[in-house]
């Protein structure tokens, strides 16, 4: 199975090595790397550009956003499946190999996930297995599980990042891939993320940034089904009291 990494970039000089260098570090080496730098002003570009030719380097003239960069970089991918990288994050050295023994097993999948961890990964530690479950749409709407460097897409699928979204946009994917059909989600902390899964760049301010994109995504369930309408309501105060609780903690 072939792997295509895409990473959507933004000023991510001090991080961008160490990004790659998990990609490159893998027990299963991926088929492609490509970079989108989504019009940084440091010197982003030029630190991928030392990395070429085993790394594609896409560049933008204008900041169009995470969800753009990383449709971008899909649609470039040749792989069989795509898996996501943010450029602030790193892989265990056993990730891919543990995906496409996941894969081996289903090649129908379209999505699978994983877990992770905000502590340094074991990279010492080998993973040769790890325990996976399906998770189904109504599973996922209850609880999102969902982060961007923890996601490997099926290529030819026909759903896309929502270019409207800069959070959340990695759920919305996930919801419409559920939608279709159950996707796996594996038990191992294969990604290590520099910061909590509900923060951007650790300022609680984009907290209720990031609790909008879910109410969003909680408004175009109506597009996947009419029925869904009527739950709309009760998950938009069901996400509104979860930002509150976390204010009070």
């Amino acid at each position: 199975m072939k792997f295509s990494v895409v990473i959507a970039a933004y000023n991510a000089s001090g991080s961008i090595r160490a990004a790659l260098q998990s990609c490159l570090s893998q027990t299963l080496l991926p088929h492609e790397i490509i970079v989108v730098d989504d019009a940084s002003t440091d010197n982003t570009a030029q630190i991928i550009t030392g990395f070429s030719p085993i790394v594609k380097l896409i560049s933008f003239t204008e900041n169009k956003g995470v969800s753009t960069a990383r449709n971008a970089g899909w649609d470039l991918a040749s792989g069989d499946y795509v898996a996501f990288l943010d450029s602030d994050d790193s892989w265990h050295p056993e990730k891919l190999f543990c995906i496409n023994a996941c894969i081996q097993e289903n090649e129908s999948l379209d999505l699978i996930s994983h877990s992770f961890s905000n502590k340094s990964l074991d990279v010492e530690k080998e993973i040769h297995s790890s325990a996976a479950k399906e998770i189904s749409f109504s599973q996922l709407l209850l609880r999102n599980q969902i982060q961007g460097s923890c996601i490997i897409v099926k290529r030819t699928i026909s759903q896309r990042f929502d270019e409207h979204m800069r959070y959340c946009e990695d759920y919305d994917l996930a919801l419409r891939c559920a939608y279709a059909k159950p996707i796996v989600f594996l038990q191992s902390a294969l990604s290590f993320l520099s910061r909590p899964q509900q923060s951007k760049g650790g300022l609680s301010a984009n907290k209720w940034a990031m609790r909008k994109g879910e109410l969003y995504l909680f408004s175009k369930l109506g597009k996947l089904n009419p029925l869904l309408l009527l739950c709309i309501p009760i998950l938009c105060l069901y996400s509104i009291a979860k930002h509150l609780f976390q204010k009070l903690q």
